[in-house]
């Protein structure tokens, strides 16, 4: 099946109909968060630091086309001996936000332990960038694990995996999803 991007929202809309926290608050500084642009959580060391036991890191189209960006980027949490991982969100999606907002308190980064989580902003690239990738991205926020090429492997976790948006309901199958992978 062909994903147009008409359908990529429809589905997305689908997972993000779930009450979900507002957005407003990056937890990009939050102790055990790291994002492109902050600081490790120990506060020292280069924008893209990993904290001890993981890295949250942003590609964007201003860099150019994605498929280059998240090879390099798996080469990066190979050498870190860290599990890559692609994370699907939009800035539109209510429950994405909850996870920006929430992935620094301690059950979150409990979960997220040993990953090296790979943000893209699915609006930010083009479907046809996207497809080959991610062939079967149906809905938002959308984890899942990927090969040496970039590409999805088959396992992935999205929002309906948990109920309210809260570290308590969202941690706990995240942290089995990454366990396994």
């Amino acid at each position: 099946m062909k994903l147009t991007p008409a359908l990529l929202l429809v589905s997305a809309l689908v997972s993000c109909s779930k009450p979900g926290v507002p957005p407003g608050e990056d937890t990009a500084a939050r102790p055990g968060a790291t994002a492109r642009g902050a600081a490790a959580s120990s506060g020292h060391g280069p924008a893209d630091a990993p904290s001890a036991t993981q890295v949250w890191t942003k590609v964007s189209s201003a860099a150019g086309p994605l498929a280059p960006q998240i090879q390099a980027e798996v080469r990066k949490a190979r050498a870190l001996k860290l599990k890559p991982i692609t994370y699907g969100g939009a800035v539109w999606c209510g429950p994405c936000q909850a996870i920006k907002k929430y992935r620094g308190d301690s059950r979150m980064v409990d979960a997220l332990r040993g990953t090296y989580v790979i943000e893209l902003d699915i609006d930010d690239f083009k479907a046809d960038e996207l497809v080959p990738l991610y062939p079967k991205l149906a809905a938002v926020p959308v984890f899942m694990a990927i090969g040496d090429d970039g590409k999805a492997t088959g396992p992935k976790i999205d929002g309906g995996a948990w109920g309210d948006n809260i570290p308590a309901n969202m941690a706990p199958p995240l942290k089995a999803f990454f366990a396994k992978l």
